[in-house]
C-alpha cells in the first residue's frame, strides 16, 4: 500500500477522521454500551462516523466482523478500521494484576502474560492493546496502583519492555500480534494526594531520574503506540502539551509512532481553563501531534475548519494521518481487514488448559507471604475453619477485567480440600453466626479468613483517602482473637493497605493481590504448601498513611535519622520512618543465604557474582536484588537503587554461584541540564536495603 499516495486522495473530513476513534456503538447499534462523558451529545452524522479510523472495544469477532463489513461498505477508500481495547492482564483467561505479576521478579513472566493475552484477543479483532501502563508510582491512595509496575524505575523498564515485546510478538503482521501502547505520558502515577486525573507532583529532573523509565522501557521495545495522560504536567494538561509530547516523547526518547489521546482528555484541556473551547483544544493537541483523539468527536467536528482558516498547517495534519494510515500497514490491515478475528479460535483458546497453566504458574510467582510466625503455614493435616468476606466469591480476577467470567471463576471455599474444611462462613460478623457454625470455628485447629478489597475498590477513578483495611474485618479478627487459635489471614486488594491495625493480631498473612483466573487455586497451593511462595513487593506497604508518599529509593537529607534519641533529624515525632514492609519483602517456606559476592566485570561487561544456597529441605526460587548507592555524585541520587536482579530456582540444599549483570544506564544519573550521565567513582553494590549481607564496593571509570 503507498500510503503518500492514499493520503493525497482524502479529503479533509476523510483525513479528520483517521485522527477519530469511536466507540462501536456508534457502527453497530446493538454492541454493548459503555459511555462516558460529552460522547453521549456528539449528535455525529453517518458522514462522520463512516470515515472514522478506529473503533473503542469490541465485544466478539462477531461483533468486529459486523462493523467492519458495514464501514467497509459504505467507505470511499476502503481504509479498515482500526480496533484497540484495554487488554491489561488478560482477555477471558485473567493473568495476575501487574502490581502482583511485578513482584515475581520476572521480565519473562510478563512477556509470556502478554503473549498469552495476544493470543486470545486478537482472536476477537482486536488490533491494539492500551499496555503497558508504564506509570511509576509510589502512592497507594491512587486507584490505578494495581495496573502499576511499583516505584521502582528498574523494574518498571524491564517489565514494559518485556509485556511490549510480548504483546507485539515476532512481526507485527503476525494473527496474534497485537500493536503495544505505552501510557500515560507522562508522569500519571505521581498524581498529587494519589488521587486520580490529578497534576503529577514530580520535579523534572525526579521525572528524567526516575519516572520516565517506564515510558523509555516499552519505546525501545519497539511500541507503536503512545497514550497521553489525563494530568497537568509542568503547567499544561499532558494532552496538549508540545514540549512534553514533541520535545520528550518524540525527540528525547525518539517515539516514531502514534499518540493517541486518553478518553476525552483532548477536550477536557477545556475544565483545565488552558484551552477557550473544545475548537481551541483541537488545535493545540494536534500542534503537539496528537495523532487520534479517542472518544469525543472533536478532531472530526472541527480539523477541517482549523485547517481551512489557516489555524493548523494541512502538512501538520498530513504528518498524523501518515502515521495512523502507517501503523494500519504494518497490521497488515490493508491486505486483510478482518486479521486476527476468528469465531472458533475465540471459543476454543481462551480458558483452555494451556492457557490456565500460564495463569496458574504467574498466579504462583505472585502471591506474597508477609508474615509467618511460628511457621503455621504451610498447612498439613489441621482442621482449617474457612472464614471471610472473599472466601466463596469467584469476584478475584481484579480491575480492567472486562471480558473475565466472575460466575465460572472458582472461590476458594469451591478449590479448598473438603477433607481440611470443618467450618466455613462469609460473615465477618461472630454475634451473627448461627450456633452451629460458632461450635465449627471453636473445634477448628487453624482460622483461615480469606478478605481485603473488592475488584471495584481499586483501578481508574478508585483514590483512597485511607487505604487501609476495612474496620468490619479488623474488627472480626478481632473477634476471632478470644477463640486462642491460630489465624491466617489471606487479603485479595489492588494497592498497599495499611495493616498496622492487625499485624499483631494474626499469625500469618499471605497477600493475594487480585491473581486472576487461577486465584483461588494459587492460594489455597499456597497454603498447603504445593506453591512455595517467592514474590517480593515492588511498593512499600506504609505503617500509617500519613507516611505516603513512600519508597525505600528516597534521598537523604542532610539530618537523617539514625533510631537516634529524639534530635533536629529528619523523623516524625509520632510514628516510625520505616515501612511497614518494604520493598523487596516476602518471605518462603525455604531459606536462602549468600555469600562470596565478588566483581567479575569486564572490560565489555560489567558483573556480579554471588553464591545461593537453599539451607532448607523444600526448593523453591531464590530472587536475588543487586541494589547500588554512590558513595559520592554531582547530584543527590537514591540511599539504594535497584540495578539488576537475579531469580534462580534451587532444589533443596543447592548451592549455585550465580552471575549478575549490570546495565550501564542503571549507574548512571541525571545532571544539572537534564542529560543523562554515567557515574564515575565508587559505588556500592549490596543485596538488600538494610546493609545485611554481602557488600561490595568498585570503582567506575
Amino acid at each position: 500500500m503507498n500510503i503518500k499516495a492514499l493520503l493525497k486522495t482524502l479529503t479533509l473530513e476523510e483525513k479528520a477522521g483517521q485522527l477519530t476513534q469511536l466507540p462501536p456503538f456508534f457502527f453497530h447499534p446493538d454492541a454493548l454500551k459503555e459511555v462516558a462523558g460529552p460522547i453521549q451529545r456528539l449528535q455525529l452524522s453517518e458522514d462522520d462516523i463512516f470515515v472514522a479510523g478506529s473503533v473503542l472495544g469490541v465485544g466478539s469477532p462477531e461483533e468486529m466482523m459486523t462493523i467492519q463489513s458495514k464501514y467497509l461498505e459504505k467507505s470511499r477508500h476502503k481504509i479498515p478500521l482500526m480496533f484497540m481495547a484495554d487488554i491489561i492482564h488478560g482477555y477471558k483467561t485473567i493473568f495476575p494484576i501487574p502490581l502482583a505479576l511485578a513482584g515475581s521478579f520476572s521480565p519473562d513472566n510478563f512477556y509470556q502474560m502478554a503473549r498469552a493475552s495476544a493470543i486470545e484477543a486478537t482472536s476477537s479483532g482486536i488490533h491494539v492493546t492500551f499496555a503497558p501502563m508504564a506509570d511509576l508510582t509510589k502512592d497507594p491512595r491512587w486507584g490505578r496502583v494495581m495496573e502499576s509496575y511499583g516505584e521502582d524505575p528498574y523494574l518498571a523498564y524491564q517489565y514494559a519492555f518485556a509485556a511490549t515485546k510480548g504483546y507485539q510478538g515476532a512481526s507485527l503482521k503476525n494473527v496474534t500480534s497485537l500493536a503495544a501502547t505505552a501510557k500515560h505520558f507522562a508522569a500519571y502515577g505521581a498524581a498529587l494526594a494519589g488521587r486520580d486525573y490529578a497534576q503529577a507532583h514530580v520535579s523534572l529532573h525526579d521525572f528524567y531520574q526516575q519516572y520516565d523509565a517506564g515510558y523509555r522501557g516499552a519505546i525501545d521495545a519497539g511500541a507503536k503506540l503512545t497514550m497521553t495522560a489525563f494530568n497537568v504536567f509542568e503547567g499544561i494538561p499532558a494532552t496538549i502539551n508540545k514540549s512534553l509530547i514533541k520535545g520528550v516523547l518524540r525527540k528525547r526518547l525518539g517515539f516514531k509512532g502514534v499518540v493517541i489521546s486518553d478518553y476525552d482528555s483532548i477536550i477536557e484541556s477545556v475544565v483545565h481553563r488552558v484551552s477557550k473551547d473544545d475548537q481551541d483544544a483541537v488545535r493545540q493537541a494536534l500542534l503537539a501531534s496528537v495523532d487520534i483523539e479517542m472518544a469525543s468527536g472533536a478532531y472530526i467536528k472541527h480539523i477541517p475548519t482549523l485547517v481551512r482558516t489557516g489555524l493548523i498547517d494541512e502538512g501538520v495534519l498530513d504528518k498524523a494521518v501518515f502515521r495512523v494510515l502507517k501503523l494500519k500497514r504494518d497490521l497488515g490491515l490493508f491486505k486483510n481487514p478482518f486479521k486476527g478475528a476468528n469465531i472458533s479460535k475465540e471459543k476454543s483458546v481462551p480458558l483452555s488448559t494451556r492457557q490456565k497453566t500460564i495463569a496458574k504458574r504467574l498466579a504462583d510467582e505472585s502471591i506474597v507471604l508477609l508474615k509467618n510466625d511460628q511457621n503455621i503455614l504451610p498447612l498439613s493435616n489441621q482442621k482449617v475453619a474457612l472464614l471471610g468476606k472473599m472466601s466463596q466469591t469467584g469476584a478475584l480476577l481484579g480491575p480492567w477485567s472486562w471480558h473475565g467470567r466472575r460466575d465460572i471463576t472458582a472461590s476458594v471455599q469451591s478449590r479448598f480440600p473438603r477433607s481440611k474444611l470443618i467450618a466455613s462462613s462469609s460473615i465477618e460478623d461472630v454475634d451473627k453466626w448461627d450456633k452451629a457454625t460458632l461450635n465449627e470455628v471453636k473445634s477448628s485447629e487453624v482460622i483461615v479468613v480469606v478478605s481485603g478489597e473488592d475488584e471495584h475498590e481499586s483501578g481508574e477513578a478508585r483514590s483512597k483517602a485511607h487505604p487501609i483495611l476495612d474496620g468490619q474485618t479488623v474488627a472480626f479478627i478481632r473477634q476471632l482473637q478470644q477463640f486462642n487459635i491460630p489465624i491466617v489471614l489471606v487479603l485479595t486488594a489492588g494497592r498497599p493497605l495499611v495493616l498496622t491495625s492487625i499485624i499483631n493480631q494474626v499469625n500469618s498473612i499471605v497477600y493475594a493481590y487480585f491473581l486472576g483466573t487461577e486465584t483461588a487455586a494459587s492460594i489455597v497451593d499456597t497454603l498447603f504448601g504445593i506453591n512455595n511462595p517467592s514474590a517480593k513487593l515492588t511498593m512499600s506497604f506504609p505503617r500509617h498513611v500519613g507516611q505516603i508518599p513512600l519508597s525505600y529509593n528516597y534521598l537523604n537529607t542532610g539530618r537523617p535519622f539514625a533510631n537516634q534519641k529524639p534530635s533536629y533529624t529528619s523523623h516524625y515525632i509520632d510514628e516510625s520512618n520505616k515501612p511497614l514492609f518494604p520493598f523487596g519483602h516476602g518471605l518462603s517456606y525455604s531459606h536462602f543465604s549468600y555469600t562470596d559476592m565478588q566483581d567479575v566485570s569486564t572490560s565489555e561487561q560489567l558483573a556480579v557474582q554471588v553464591t545461593v544456597t537453599n539451607d532448607s529441605d523444600r526448593a523453591g526460587f531464590a530472587i536475588t536484588p543487586l541494589y547500588m548507592q554512590a558513595l559520592l555524585a554531582p547530584v543527590a541520587l537514591p540511599n539504594r537503587q535497584l540495578v539488576a536482579i537475579n531469580k534462580t530456582w534451587l532444589v533443596a540444599q543447592e548451592k549455585r554461584i550465580v552471575t549478575i549483570k549490570l546495565d550501564w544506564q542503571w549507574l548512571s544519573y541525571i545532571d544539572e541540564n537534564y542529560r543523562r550521565t554515567r557515574l564515575k567513582g565508587k559505588i556500592a553494590l549490596t543485596l538488600s536495603l538494610d546493609d545485611e549481607g554481602p557488600t561490595l564496593t568498585k570503582e567506575l571509570s
